[in-house]
């Protein structure tokens, strides 16, 4: 019998939200010292009997119930004024300015406030013009697109270092993720392309799909595991001891071969019905069920019942379905190195997470009209998305790299960002 699809399942009797009986989460209480004001409540008199109210209760419970309540003050902004005086030489008799210090930013924003633009449209992926808005309404600052534009080149000249940082670390790790996706320019074609691993994430805007643009994201090294789709620059690129097929898929692949009555059908539902046995064994190993000999052990004959599910596929003439199946067993021994090699996961779902940000990116806004533009969106992801792996802070990273800039320091390190 077949296995019932997933709109064939009966719809839950569960109500939508939250589950009676599961663990709430709660904002953890601040130290008293970091308050404003302590507001004691305190009952006159009861709530049952209206009698009046002047004990303390005894025993173990607590004597007050403490509620901390979060309020905006106004933002009232730090502004610096250089005043840059003229002096006349006696000698020559032309005039000189005074210079700001070295270590003061240039224009009128402060490292932190540029650091902040930087959050909203690169960190929030809000258009300029939202940016502006919120800026204004909730920060107080007045700010027009120019700068706003002119903030997001000064963070695109001064991320440089930080992402090729990150493209080295991504170059070097044992396993690799890679995928891509649509971009938008005019009269383009773009492709905004991704590379992660469980430290640090690479983004790169490319004009085209192709190898040379999979090259520049990613050089080749040899040992190194690269975990991607079928598509057929990676299945051409990649040798196959060295790929990772993504399980999840192909499991959408059969899936939709079982949708269609056909003489392909039956077969489509084996390899659906294997693809998840696999998934009920990965399970068991990420519990601790199994280790990894055993899991090795236990997918064998879901190894050997798909291959001999494969080769009817072959063997069977059907259009399209026949080319799935040839491609599988050419890229067969890619199909299982998630079992054998250490890190290496069934699924690709690390870069289709990765990559969404990308998409949603270009959803909210036109498309990237210049080099700038696209080296923008590029390295911001690929700090924000390296940072959000390293549980650190965009705003603080910003602001020091600008700060950095200016004074001809160092910039800071973003792989040294502790986890």
């Amino acid at each position: 019998d077949r296995p019932a699809s997933g709109r064939d399942k009966p719809a839950s009797e569960r109500k939508r939200g939250g589950q009676r009986g599961h663990p709430g989460k709660t904002r953890a209480l601040v130290p008293e010292s970091e308050l404003k004001a302590i507001i004691p409540c305190v009952p006159t008199e009861c709530a049952h009997c209206q009698a009046p109210l002047t004990q303390p209760p005894t025993g173990e419970e607590p004597l007050a119930i403490r509620e901390q309540v979060w309020e905006l003050p106004p933002i009232k902004w730090d502004i610096e004024e250089y005043r840059r005086h003229c002096r006349v030489c006696a000698e020559c008799g032309r005039r000189t300015w005074g210079c700001r210090p070295a270590g003061a930013p240039r224009g009128c924003l402060g490292f932190r406030a540029q650091g902040m633009i930087g959050v909203l449209t690169g960190g929030a992926q809000l258009t300029r013009r939202v940016a502006r808005v919120l800026l204004k309404e909730l920060l107080g600052l007045p700010a027009g697109l120019g700068t706003v534009s002119r903030v997001e080149a000064t963070l695109t000249e001064v991320l440089a270092p930080a992402c090729a940082e990150v493209a080295a670390a991504v170059a070097a790790a044992p396993v690799v993720n890679c995928d891509e996706t649509p971009w938008r320019a005019p009269k383009e074609k773009p492709w905004l392309w991704v590379a992660t691993t469980p430290t640090a994430t690479l983004f790169r805007i490319a004009r085209r799909r192709d190898a040379d643009a999979f090259r520049d994201l990613l050089p080749a090294r040899p040992g190194q595991i690269k975990g991607t789709d079928r598509y057929s620059v990676y299945t051409n690129s990649i040798p196959v001891e060295e790929h990772a097929i993504c399980w999840g898929h192909l499991l959408r692949d059969f899936t939709a071969w079982t949708e269609h009555a056909g003489p392909a059908l039956q077969l489509a539902w084996r390899l659906r019905t294997l693809a998840e046995q696999l998934f009920g064994l990965w399970h068991d190993f990420l519990h601790g069920e199994l280790d990894r000999p055993l899991l090795w052990e236990r997918l064998e004959p879901v190894r050997a019942a798909m291959r001999k599910t494969l080769e009817a596929g072959v063997a069977s003439g059907i259009a399209k379905f026949t080319g799935l199946c040839k491609n599988l067993l050419a890229s067969w021994d890619a199909l299982w190195t998630f079992a054998r090699v250490e890190g290496v996961e069934p699924t690709n779902n690390a870069a289709e997470r990765a990559v969404r940000q990308g998409v949603l990116w270009r959803k909210v806004s036109l498309f990237t009209q210049s080099e700038r533009g696209r080296l923008y969106v590029e390295r911001m992801l690929t700090v924000k998305t390296t940072l959000r792996h390293r549980k650190g802070n965009l705003l603080e990273f910003l602001t020091e790299t600008l700060r950095a800039a200016q004074v001809g320091e160092p910039p800071p390190s973003l792989t040294a960002v502790s986890i």
